[in-house]
């Protein structure tokens, strides 16, 4: 599974219900794909410990910019 690292301030200890982040240089994700998500602070340091959650494109991006993704925590089967 994925790791994406979301930077966030000190106000945040635990992954929200639903993040959005910009894809990274080279990173892809599948519709609905699960991913851990890791919040890191200014200084590069890892806040609390990351959660499971699956992701959706919410804007593909264009020659300039990289796609942006909503990810949210996965319904259970």
């Amino acid at each position: 599974m994925k790791i994406v690292n979301v930077r966030t301030d000190a106000s945040v200890s635990a992954v929200p219900i639903a993040v959005n982040f910009q894809a990274a240089p080279g990173d892809k994700f599948s519709h609905l794909e699960q991913v851990y998500i890791q919040l890191v602070n200014n200084d590069g340091d890892k806040v609390g410990k990351p959660g499971v959650r699956s992701v959706v494109m919410i804007n593909s991006g264009d020659d300039h910019n990289l796609p942006w993704y909503e990810a949210f925590i996965p319904a259970q089967k």
